[in-house]
């Protein structure tokens, strides 16, 4: 007894921890990628603030800038990047005198962010920062580094740079510059930009990933698309950012390809996270709010659309706008979702808003930094895409460990099918049966030696068929599935000469699971007809629809009381107790996704009606053997 308390209490403790893993993994995991997060922004925060002119090559030219806006001169005091008011479209300038150590082998490197604009010397335009977009993205210029010629000329000589930008954000906006050789000058620009180009490559290679392991899931495809869908959202993601501070410069040369993809990627990107939340999410109100966010996104993208082709406004204005609109919403739903799930107490899908809360901490972040201009332009997007990074290992975590009790549960499914399957077979082969069809053939050896052989061959047909049922797993056609039924009947017509069958099958090319049909036959010929002093008739049907297949089972024997609304699934109290009933329901059920309903009246008989959806097969044994 004490061994048995013992061993009790150790199966308790193990279900105890693992209940306490499947609560709290998530936020174990959360404090993980949060303190992750923490030290990579203090490190790349430390990292923007040091001096990269302490390579000789590369000198900044970041001081002692003069702006002028609105006939108004005044002194930048520190150095740049610096943010300065302006309205946005009007034009404004900076000054300043050119190094004395610059020679016909320098350039100045500029950078722009949704800027256009002319540079000057001593008054004489050299250089134009030029919008190379079509005429619908004229005021959409794209982020662009120039690496504008120098003569040694122009050494001690005044610079002007006028600047012009339709972006409520980046108008006023001045970004770090630095001259010297070109090659040099590529490269300190490709080192600057290494660790958020590396980053957005490595996300949209996970994005990419992810939508490769989609297609080479064969089965079910329906039940993994969320795993699709999470890497269509990551390379939209990725896609967005990398164009937005067009990291991919010097691989997409024109500046209406980076605009195109950019609008895109925005455009698509709240629609594509939407259906994964709408496929996640089993709580109604949420799933409101998700959908009329969809409904909310939808509008504004048609508006802008129409807005740019009237030319209203300018198409950055709008874009800036839907940017911020769709930040809000996603902020504001989120807010509801966290709500809703305390509500509801749904911590099962704590998990994901675990993660969405990391993504939504490092863009708080990302938005505040380039607000507060504590980083320079290049490390713009690095913050929220460390919080990407780190809200997908979150939810890879999530999906494993679904994936994780999906097999587990799939493999119980399989053992309980292979354990009905066997109390089917048994249940089926009687003693009674046995005996009966062993007593007709001993009374036919004498009477009529040939139907005595018909009856040993049909029999021993019979036993074969219900054996093979342990050995083979899966589906079968209908019209093996038929000849098992007739060779059962052929065996009780035997002893139920009253008992007449009539057949009509239209269709036979569609799967059943095996011994599906044949026991309700059964329980129309012992609960059914054989009752009848008169014997009666079985009638067999099947029939093709655009969406189904349908078996019907009729008999016009005894028949039996059902419940006021005449109809009831077989899986009932009252059917249960027929042969294998419940088991053949369970399996129609989870095997090909099939309904079974009945109607039957007392003294005028029962129909059995078996719905199958075509190509709706949610369950093959074969899967798991």
């Amino acid at each position: 007894m004490d061994g048995k308390s013992d061993s009790y209490k150790e199966k308790a403790m193990e279900r105890k921890n693992v209940s306490f893993f499947d609560k709290y993994y998530m936020f174990i995991l959360g404090v993980f990628f949060f303190s992750l997060i923490l030290l990579l922004i203090g490190f790349l925060s430390d990292g923007a603030n040091l001096n990269e002119s302490q390579d000789l090559k590369i000198k900044d030219f970041n001081e002692k800038w003069f702006f002028s806006y609105d006939d108004t001169e005044t002194v930048i005091k520190d150095i740049l990047p610096q943010k300065q008011h302006v309205h946005r479209g009007d034009y404004y300038q900076i000054t300043n005198i050119v190094p004395a150590d610059i020679d016909d082998q320098t350039v100045l490197v500029i950078h722009t962010t949704r800027q256009s604009g002319n540079i000057y010397i001593d008054g004489e335009k050299i250089f134009e920062l030029k919008n190379n977009s079509k005429d619908i993205f004229r005021s959409y210029p794209v982020n662009k580094t120039y690496y504008v010629p120098l003569k040694k000329e122009y050494a001690n000589k005044k610079i002007m740079i006028e600047i012009q930008s339709y972006s409520i954000v980046y108008s006023g906006r001045i970004n770090e510059m630095y001259y010297g050789k070109l090659q040099d000058c590529i490269e300190t620009n490709y080192m600057k930009q290494a660790i958020l180009s590396i980053l957005y490559f490595f996300i949209i290679c996970v994005g990419v990933v992810l939508a490769i392991i989609y297609l080479l899931i064969r089965k079910k495809k329906k039940l993994h698309i969320e795993i699709m869908l999470l890497g269509v959202i990551i390379i939209l993601f990725g896609m967005w950012i990398a164009n937005e501070y067009n990291l991919f410069q010097n691989y997409i040369k024109k500046d209406t390809y980076v605009n195109i993809l950019t609008i895109l990627s925005k455009f698509l990107l709240p629609h594509c996270y939407s259906a994964y939340l709408l496929l996640r999410l089993k709580i109604s109100v949420v799933r409101r709010i998700i959908k009329g966010w969809i409904i909310g996104i939808g509008i504004s993208q048609v508006l802008i659309c129409i807005f740019v082709l009237f030319d209203i406004n300018n198409l950055i204005f709008w874009m800036e706008m839907y940017t911020i609109g769709v930040l809000l919403i996603f902020i504001c739903s989120l807010i509801l979702i966290i709500v809703e799930i305390c509500l509801e107490n749904e911590y099962s899908i704590i998990g994901m808003y675990l993660a969405l809360h990391v993504l939504l901490l490092t863009i708080l972040i990302e938005i505040f930094s380039f607000y507060q201009n504590i980083t320079s332009y290049r490390n713009f997007g690095i913050f929220i895409g460390v919080g990407m990074i780190c809200c997908s290992c979150i939810m890879g975590v999530v999906s494993t460990n679904k994936i994780i009790h999906v097999v587990e549960e799939s493999n119980q499914i399989r053992e309980e099918l292979l354990k009905k399957r066997i109390d089917l077979m048994m249940g089926q082969i009687r003693p009674h049966f046995i005996y009966n069809t062993l007593n007709s053939i001993q009374a036919l050896i004498e009477i009529d030696p040939e139907k005595a052989s018909d009856l040993v061959y049909n029999f021993s047909k019979y036993m074969r068929f219900h054996v093979d049922t342990i050995e083979k797993e899966g589906l079968i056609s209908f019209g093996e599935e038929l000849e098992n039924i007739k060779t059962y009947l052929n065996i009780e017509l035997v002893r139920f000469s009253k008992i007449h069958v009539v057949y009509d099958v239209k269709v036979e090319k569609f799967l059943v699971p095996m011994l599906s049909v044949q026991p309700i036959v059964e329980n129309s010929v012992k609960h059914g007809v054989s009752k009848k002093k008169t014997g009666g008739t079985i009638w067999i049907r099947t029939r093709e629809t655009d969406h189904a297949y349908c078996i019907e089972i009729e008999d016009n024997g005894v028949g039996f009381c059902m419940s006021q609304e005449g109809k009831r699934q077989l899986s009932d109290q009252t059917m249960s107790q027929s042969v294998g009933m419940k088991n053949i329901t369970y399996r129609l059920n989870q095997m090909i996704n099939a309904t079974v309903l009945i109607k039957s009246k007392v003294d005028e008989g029962t129909l059995v009606t078996i719905g199958i959806p075509k190509k709706e097969i949610v369950f093959d044994e074969n899967n798991y053997s």
